[in-house]
């Protein structure tokens, strides 16, 4: 995991490790300014999403979420596994007008209230697909 930086040796490697997670640990404690103000958690949704040739169902995966307490809205930038389902003819010759496939999403998500309105993005083969859609979350 840490191989790349061959120039460090191996305890600072660890060091760094344990005093990247303790800033981390500083910064959104409950103590701090930014806690105060925003929530950091992972959350859960399916989020209905399409573009010219598919049709996306994305179950919420893990993600960073900023919460707003004053409100109910929040915004998560996150992974989105999904079932995709493919319009386009002649893309598979087995199968005569649609397949269907996984996929891994990533993007941003606007949450208001249980209502999400998302644009996923996937990166299929060589080609970059941009999606809208909307969702609800749990």
């Amino acid at each position: 995991m840490l191989r790349h930086f061959s120039f460090v040796s191996y305890a600072t490697k660890i060091r760094l490790m344990v005093l990247t997670l303790f800033m981390m640990g500083a910064i959104f404690s409950p103590h701090s300014s930014l806690a105060q103000t925003t929530d950091f958690t992972v959350g859960g949704s399916v989020i209905a999403s399409a573009n010219q040739y598919n049709a996306f169902l994305n179950f919420g995966g893990p993600g960073i979420t900023f919460d707003w307490k004053q409100s109910n809205f929040r915004i998560v930038v996150g992974v989105l596994p999904s079932l995709r389902i493919n319009f386009r003819e002649n893309d598979l010759p087995l199968l005569d007008k649609y397949s269907l496939s996984t996929a891994l999403g990533f993007g941003p998500q606007v949450h208001i209230g249980k209502f999400i309105i998302a644009t996923p993005i996937y990166i299929l083969g060589r080609n970059l697909h941009v999606t809208a859609g909307i969702g609800y979350r749990f």
